[in-house]
């Protein structure tokens, strides 16, 4: 944690709404920008100079997950992800939040492969300063989550950073990085649904190149019907996309549907198509690691 002490009188930690900046709950890899914090609802709010204060204090330990704050409107609720873990450097960290879709899909493969803090420790971007602060942009300059940074390299795109833990880390589940099935669906995700999603949450457009809410959530809905076709075309009894065994599809997939199981309705968009629905509260049931993440981000949603 950053050991700058913070002495802000409390009249100024009182005038959040003037000081606080909020960036987009999923904060997607092609999709973030930064909002004053009563312009969209829900958001996930920078930590607060409270929380900074708090967070000075924790010398002996470093977080994991950081302190989420909600705004909505003018209040702030806190919501405790703190984790707290040993001061044993790791060899790899990971630059994300619980709220994180394309964070979450990464945190699926590391709690399916149970790979420990000591190989990947993971910290909210606002360890170093936030997302748009020198010293992220010197790792990513593109300003977006999730990162992971490498012995080698920063790894940004969840994509690219799930591919290398599956490399890098090959006990336990394979994801069966090379099935056509989960490939396919892992690519029209990251092609038509991630640059639309922030439809389901942004306070006003473009969303990708919709220029209306109504309009990108028909293209995102009619995307999920893509899917669904070819979940629909197979026979599987299985818990996972391709059947028994989880692949990089359902680490990719699951947590945008959390998001739209969540924001459709609001938005009077129906139900999850059918096949999709199915799947999803099937894995739900049966993984407890896809509970575990479909709780993250459903308390950054509340």
């Amino acid at each position: 944690p950053n050991k700058r002490q913070t002495n802000l009188p409390s009249s100024t930690l009182r005038q959040k709404k003037q000081t606080l900046l909020t960036f987009h709950p999923s904060n997607l890899d092609s999709d973030a920008k930064y909002l004053p914090d009563e312009s969209m609802t829900p958001t996930l709010a920078m930590l607060s100079p409270l929380l900074l204060l708090v967070v000075s204090q924790l010398q002996p330990t470093s977080l994991a997950f950081v302190t989420t704050n909600l705004v909505r409107k003018n209040r702030i609720m806190t919501k405790s992800h703190l984790q707290m873990q040993s001061t044993t450097p790791s060899k790899h960290t990971l630059y994300d939040v619980p709220v994180s879709n394309n964070g979450a899909r990464v945190r699926i493969i590391l709690y399916k492969k149970q790979i420990p803090p000591s190989e990947v420790q993971i910290v909210s971007p606002q360890i170093i300063g936030g997302l748009r602060s020198p010293e992220y942009l010197a790792l990513n300059p593109q300003g977006k989550m999730p990162l992971l940074t490498t012995p080698t390299i920063p790894l940004p795109e969840s994509d690219t950073i799930s591919r290398y833990l599956l490399h890098e880390y090959p006990q336990g589940p394979s994801f069966l990085p090379n099935a056509p099935l989960s490939n396919l669906i892992s690519r029209l995700h990251d092609t038509y649904l991630s640059p639309i999603q922030g439809c389901l949450y942004k306070a006003s457009p473009p969303f990708g190149t919709f220029g209306t809410r109504r309009k990108a959530i028909d293209e995102f809905t009619r995307q999920l019907s893509v899917i669904d076709d070819l979940l629909s075309d197979g026979d599987n009894a299985g818990p996972y996309l391709t059947g028994n065994d989880v692949s990089l599809a359902d680490a990719t997939l699951f947590p945008t549907i959390v998001f739209a199981d969540v924001m459709l309705p609001k938005f009077a968009a129906g139900p999850l198509p059918p096949a999709i629905k199915t799947w999803f509260d099937r894995v739900t049931m049966a993984d407890e690691v896809f509970a575990r993440v479909a709780g993250e981000v459903r308390e950054g949603l509340r």
